[in-house]
């Protein structure tokens, strides 16, 4: 399998962890799929940081829809992802603005997505996957 770099995605390891374990191939699992937005978003990240800026009275408000619809993510993206899910028995549950909601046994996911996945357990003794 080839896999491709995205920068700014490196994984790394939960704080104040350590593996306690491998997990179960066979385990289902929920996957969140965040896409980038289309390549000319209309979304201007200082003026956002100008409203923060003014009081809350102040302050003008965009309307959701039209900002979903600036920030959305290019449907092409979407069947990209979808396609390449269907190749590896991955399903697609739904979609919401530029989130994609996967489900996937684990080594399903692990072969797809190039993962590691681990039982790993904090300082207070809580066990997660990661």
């Amino acid at each position: 399998m080839t896999t491709v770099a995205i920068p700014g995605t490196r994984r790394r390891e939960w704080p104040a962890s350590k593996r306690v374990g491998d997990v179960h191939a066979e385990h289902e699992v929920l996957l969140t799929a965040w896409l980038r937005p289309r390549a000319k978003s209309a979304v201007n990240a200082g003026d956002a940081y100008e409203i923060g800026r003014a009081g809350v009275g102040a302050r003008t408000y965009a309307d959701r829809a039209a900002l979903a619809q600036a920030s959305g993510v290019d449907e092409r993206a979407v069947e990209q992802l979808r396609t390449y899910c269907a190749g590896h028995g991955i399903e697609v549950l739904e979609q919401h603005w530029r989130c994609v909601v996967l489900r996937a046994t684990l080594d399903r996911a692990i072969e797809a997505f190039g993962a590691s996945v681990a039982t790993f357990e904090d300082s207070s003794g809580h066990r997660f996957r990661h």
